[in-house]
This record gives structure tokens, sequence and C-alpha cells, in this order.
């Protein structure tokens, strides 16, 4: 992973597991405490699967992220 660089002290950057909904909630949980709430979630994480034949693949880790992963972080981010 490539980290993200820069000099502007208004961008916050995290790496968060959005499938696990304790990750998700503390991600969001330290965003509203940075930036006084939240205004605009950009649900935007993603992943297509793993580079393998389908059935070698476990369809679990691309539901928990693409579909968990979003309910996750909406969820916390209305409470």
């Amino acid at each position: 992973m490539k980290a993200f660089v820069t000099d502007d002290a208004r961008i916050m950057t995290t790496v968060c597991d959005v499938s696990d909904r304790i990750n998700a909630s503390l991600m969001v949980d330290d965003a509203v405490a940075a930036l006084d709430g939240i205004d605009i979630l950009i649900n935007n994480a993603g992943i297509s699967g793993p580079t393998a034949p389908l059935e070698q693949t476990d369809p679990r880790v691309v539901l928990d992220v693409n579909l968990v992963g979003t309910y996750n972080l909406t969820r916390q981010a209305i409470l």
C-alpha cells in the first residue's frame, strides 16, 4: 500500500478494515472528533476480489468489504 503524503494539515488519512464494525466505528468517531461532525459520507471502500479463479475465491471476503463495510460506515455516521 502506498502512503498518501501531503503538507495540508486539513487532510487526514487512516487505514481501516471497514468490514470490521469496531474498526469502522473507531474511524468514524475519529473523523467526527477531528472535523467537528460529518456532513458528507463518501462510502467508496470496495474490492473486486482476489485475482484467482472464481471457484478458489471466498465470496464472503468480497461481501464483507463491499456490503458489510458500507453498512458499518453508514450506520456509524448516522448514529
